[in-house]
């Protein structure tokens, strides 16, 4: 790292003499008197400034904005630009500094409805000092490296006692030990500080007069101080993760909306458990995610010096690997999850036990956190971060390993590193025409994997910069594999869960410091926690039959979009037994490497199950109205102690039948009968009835699909299913990367015996059709979540 300043650094340089000698750090005086009038404003002729600006159109509201501030860039994030990604993620443009000092402060951004509104409401009914620290975080990229700040033994206080004032302390090293603390901060920093304020009130107040040109005098005689308004963004049946990260530098920094957080990782959790549930459950779902973990495998690159694959590039090294990771990995997802969801759902916990002593909305802070809080703050802070650099970890593996991207990377044979495959690295492929959209992506890709530059941009900043390159570029997306699209999901949602904490302040330098200083004891804790899965990663499915049983081939076809006939139930019913097959061995050699299975480890968190299985084929009666009706599917209750065949639970299931009359000598054991769907739904209360329009009828026909159904079932436009999830009562939130969460805006969408709780689904991509095997596993989750059935939605 270059020890002199860099140009741009030395244009924000400033003698610390003269900071204190001309203005005193902050200058709470200066900012304050320009804040004033905005306040007056908000608070007066809020509903006035709110009615007129929704009134406007698009361009109407540029014209605005460029009428305050002619300088505004026009895209989102405009301080992640050429200089940054083009030659040296350190490098600034010294004439634009304004834009990576007011990032979100741009035309595309602030020219929707909600934005300028969520920041005139929060900046005029909230006093400066509540954004200082937050209008310095949200500039990542005008943060000068702590070695070239100047050494001084002045601070400038943000304390209720002395917030803004110079405090002289006795040594540098006491300086710097509050600064590090968050107790104060750097002169400069704080005169940067101000500048960032002072003309974000000064954009403000040109904005509010240019949308009510006829009050400029009415201005600064307000008097009145009306009740806030309700923001416009709230209670919509559309929002989207990157819209609300987006909106967050526009709020008042607080936990506010750590009930949301819960909300989203507690979705998540279940996501990880319907997906290993799938796993066991549908040979399909089994095969496709199989051949998609091969495809994304490191050992599959070109070594870079001799141009061929990794030895265990071949599959009769590779598909073990693949399988055990398949297995292990959806656990260890699990587990992963909840551990999470349970460090959220504590905060949540404690924040509403000490709301009343965090002091919102005072000048500092007057107390510190309390102490059961603070130490829930740190661990979880720690976790996240290494969870973060987990995920991270596996996306890059991911990310150069997709077929689309392969090509451009390359790993490095020539150590002696045995059966691993490391050293990642990005090939120069030279081309006569430049694409400048691969390159872009490339790089943003590039600076998310890459340590120092994460540090330096934010890992939030880049992957919002990731989603909204994702969203308004075809190329980038048809670069960007599935597997791809739902890690980075996966990792946006992590790093949602940080960047809440880090905008936590002022308290939040409290909570890094902390973590820094106890950075090995709490690495050893994390390691502990996480200890018992050792055995499980290091237990080899090579030299098995597992292979075998495994094989992503023919016997998993799984034909359930065809109508029942005999053929077909055969083989249904031949690649259900292929895949129990597989999950039987695959748990039996667990068990002998481990002494038990990933099933087990994980008993205590899984909610009751039951496994889908097709029923034997009967012969259609010649009758005109049949006795019986014939079974749709039979339902296999699973213990959470599996595959363990002294019990004979889910073995080969020979001793498993088709519920009916019971003879004087059935077994008395109840976990080895099947129970069919009508039983169940006897079992069960009268469910809500949905009357629908045709339209959102035909989305849950075919979720809910019968494969006794006369009518066809084929593939949905994704727009059609989000459609008809909002007709039956659900509010739909675009999530980073791939995935949608829906939550219920009321209980009566759900049974009585089910949860009110959100449920997350991943969209088709890059194309935007959702196949019907895909259409059919959301059914089946939505069932298990809320306990629909298909005669649950009429028509009319």
């Amino acid at each position: 790292m270059q020890e002199e300043p860099l140009c741009w650094e030395q244009s924000l340089l400033v003698p610390v003499k003269d900071i204190i000698d001309e203005t005193g750090g902050y200058d709470l005086f200066s900012i304050l008197r320009l804040w004033v009038p905005v306040s007056y404003a908000v608070l007066e002729f809020e509903a006035e400034i709110s009615q007129c600006w929704l009134k406007k159109s698009v361009a109407q509201r540029k014209a605005i904005l460029l009428a305050a501030d002619s300088t505004l860039p026009p895209k989102h994030r405009p301080d992640i630009d050429r200089p940054v990604l083009n030659s040296c993620p350190h490098q600034r443009h010294s004439y634009t500094l304004g834009h990576y000092a007011h990032p979100h402060l741009n035309l595309q951004d602030l020219s929707t409805p909600n934005a300028l509104l969520i920041l005139l409401n929060a900046r005029g009914r909230h006093l400066p000092w509540d954004f200082a620290l937050l209008d310095y975080e949200m500039a990542p990229l005008i943060h000068l490296r702590p070695a070239i700040l100047e050494k001084t033994k002045y601070t400038v206080g943000l304390s209720i006692d002395n917030y803004g004032e110079i405090l002289e302390w006795d040594t540098e090293e006491a300086a710097s030990e509050s600064m590090s603390r968050g107790k104060t901060v750097h002169p400069l920093i704080a005169l940067h500080i101000s500048s960032i304020q002072a003309r974000m009130y000064q954009f403000l107040f040109r904005c509010i007069l240019a949308i009510l040109p006829t009050r400029k005098r009415d201005i600064f005689h307000a008097m009145n101080i009306p009740d806030s308004l309700p923001l416009v963004c709230d209670n919509q049946d559309f929002t989207s993760l990157n819209n609300i990260v987006r909106e967050a530098c526009y709020r008042v920094p607080t936990l506010a909306d750590i009930a949301r957080l819960e909300a989203l990782v507690s979705a998540c959790k279940d996501a990880a458990e319907d997906h290993f549930w799938l796993l066991r459950e549908d040979p399909g779902y089994f095969r496709d995610f199989t051949l998609e973990q091969r495809e994304h495998r490191p050992e599959l690159l070109r070594c870079a010096t001799c141009n061929r694959a990794h030895k265990n590039a071949d599959d009769d090294f590779l598909l073990p690997r693949v399988l055990h990771s398949v297995v292990a990995d959806c656990y260890i997802d699990l587990f992963m999850w909840n551990q999470v969801h349970v460090r959220i759902s504590n905060l949540h916990r404690l924040s509403l036990q000490h709301k009343d002593k965090l002091l919102f909305g005072k000048i500092g802070f007057q107390e510190e956190i309390p102490r059961d809080f603070f130490e829930a703050l740190v661990e979880t802070w720690f976790f996240l971060e290494t969870f973060q650099l987990e995920v991270i970890h596996e996306l890059k593996s991911a990310w150069a390993s997709s077929p689309y991207i392969r090509s451009y990377h390359s790993q490095d044979c020539s150590g002696d590193d045995g059966d691993l495959v490391v050293r990642i690295k990005r090939v120069n492929k030279s081309s006569r025409k430049r694409d400048k959209e691969l390159e872009h992506i490339l790089k943003l890709f590039q600076y998310l994997l890459e340590p120092p530059v994460r540090q330096s941009l934010k890992t939030y900043t880049l992957v919002q910069t990731l989603e909204q390159v994702l969203q308004t570029s075809d190329r980038a997306s048809s670069l960007t594999s599935p597997l791809t699209a739902a890690l980075l999901s996966k990792l946006s949602i992590v790093t949602e869960c940080h960047r809440q904490l880090s905008f936590f302040l002022p308290w939040a330098k409290q909570i890094q410091y902390a973590v820094k200083q106890r950075q090995t004891e709490l690495l050893i804790a994390y390691a502990t926690n996480l200890a018992q899965w050792h055995a499980t990663l290091q237990a080899s499915f090579h030299n098995t039959n597992l292979s075998e049983l495994g094989k992503p081939g023919s016997k998993f076809r799984y034909p359930v979009r065809k109508r029942r006939s005999k053929a077909n139930v055969q083989t249904l019913r031949a690649a259900e037994a292929a895949l129990d097959a597989f999950w039987v061995a695959a748990d039996a050699r667990f068990r002998e490497c481990t002494g038990t299975t990933p099933h087990d480890m994980v008993s205590d968190i899984l909610t009751k199950r039951t496994l889908q299985r097709t029923p034997p084929w009967a012969e259609p009666e010649k009758e005109s109205e049949p006795s019986t009706p014939p079974l749709e599917y039979l339902y296999i209750p699973l213990s959470n102690h599996v595959h363990d065949p002294a019990t004979q639970i889910t073995g080969p299931f020979d001793r498993l039948r088709v519920s009916g009359p019971k003879k004087p000598n059935a077994t008395k054991d109840h976990a080895t009968t099947l129970t069919t769907e009508e039983e169940q739904q006897q079992q069960q209360q009268q469910h809500h009835i949905f009357h629908l329009t045709p339209r959102t009828h035909k989305v849950f026909r075919t979720l809910f699909h019968s494969p006794l159904s006369p009518h066809h079932a084929g593939d949905l436009p994704w727009h059609e299913f989000l459609h008809a999830m909002v007709a039956v009562g659900f509010s739909a939130q675009k999530l980073q990367g791939s995935a949608w969460q829906f939550t219920p805006r009321h209980g009566d969408i759900v049974h009585v015996q089910h949860q009110l709780r959100p449920i997350q689904f991943h969209e088709p991509h890059p194309t935007r059709r959702l196949p019907f095997t895909w259409a059919r596993r959301f059914g089946r989750r939505l069932a298990g979540v809320y306990g629909w059935r298909g005669d649950m939605f009429v028509v009319g």
